[in-house]
């Protein structure tokens, strides 16, 4: 896959595939979230040629929330 870079920050974007990958969830949660909220998990993709790219900065903060997430999912279902 090649890396696509914003002009204006120098951040490295990546797919909504890879994200969902990367967070563990399916690409249809992400995609239902965004089309919802607008975001995931705090985050903003950018619509680049018909394609939703996520930016790659702050990675640490985003797992860290999917982890709590997933904690509080998994304590409900206890």
């Amino acid at each position: 896959m090649k890396q696509i870079y914003n002009d204006e920050t120098e951040y490295k974007f990546i797919t909504t595939g890879r994200f969902a990958r990367l967070l563990k969830v399916k690409p249809e949660t992400v995609l239902a979230s965004l089309s919802r909220q607008g975001q995931y998990l705090g985050v903003v993709p950018a619509k680049v040629e018909g394609r939703w790219l996520w930016p790659t900065r702050n990675w640490k903060h985003i797992v860290k929330r999917q982890a709590e997430r997933m904690e509080l999912n998994r304590m409900k279902k206890n």
